[in-house]
Formats: C-alpha cells, structure tokens, sequence
C-alpha cells in the first residue's frame, strides 16, 4: 500500500453525473487513482472510460443484483491501494483536499457537503445535508 489518495464510486445509472465530476478529479494532482465500481449498470459503464486517464480503475460487478450501495463501495475500497480513502458519490465535485487528507492521517473522520447554485458548486457555503465522502484511513501492518 502506498501513501496518497484514491477516490471510490459506487455508480448504478448514473454515467452522465459521472461524466462530469470524473475529470475534475482525475485532474487534481492529490489524487492518485479513481475506482469506479459499476453495481449493475444497464448499460454497463463503458470500458473505454478508464482511456480517459491512467488514473482509473473499472470494477464491474452486481450484474442482476438490486442497488447495493455498501457492498459496491466495499469493493471498491477493497482495490484501493492508498493509504487514504475517499468515497465520494458519484455526483459530488471536491476542493481542497489536502485537509482531508490531513486529518485522516492525524486520525480523524471528516465528511460534509458543498451545495450548488444555479448548477455550479457553491464552495464557499458548507450544507449539512447529504454527503461529499467518507474518509477511511487503512492501517498498515
């Protein structure tokens, strides 16, 4: 396991959210790798998406399971390989990461939200409803 940052999605349906938040993560220098875990879409995500930067991992699986949105981000933490984790919904943009990535290695939990107006992310406000991630920090022995 190395030190840096993976993002999980856990995605049913949703490519066209994913479109759009995908290559703001993939640009940010703090991310090391994406993993998309596809649970069941029809039509399944495309394999080509992962040609859209070498930072991406495509896990497909739940073909003919209903929605399981834990099991889905369990398994995309499971072919994590950083050390900090952020599972982020599919439909979430995210700034200034390096504080979350602080206070998960100074062993805290941090999660919130950034509003939207007018179609584009708000962040200077921070919501308490809904969730931009959870971050897990993996302990390695």
């Amino acid at each position: 396991m190395r030190q840096g940052l993976s993002i999980v999605t856990a995605v049913r349906d949703r490519i066209e959210h994913l479109k759009q938040t995908l290559p703001t993560w993939c640009s940010n220098a703090l991310v090391n790798e994406v993993i998309i875990c596809d649970f069941g879409s029809e039509p399944a995500i495309p394999a080509g998406i992962v040609d859209l930067s070498p930072e991406i991992i495509l896990v497909v699986c739940g073909r003919g399971e209903p929605w399981n949105e834990g099991l889905a981000q369990n398994i995309g933490v499971s072919v994590a390989g950083c050390d900090v984790i952020l599972n982020l919904n599919c439909d979430i943009f995210c700034n200034n990461l390096q504080k979350y990535i602080d206070a998960v290695r100074r062993g805290r939990f941090v999660s919130g939200y950034i509003p939207f107006i007018d179609g584009k992310p708000d962040y200077g406000k921070r919501g308490c409803f809904g969730r931009t991630g959870q971050r897990v920090r993996r302990d390695v022995n």
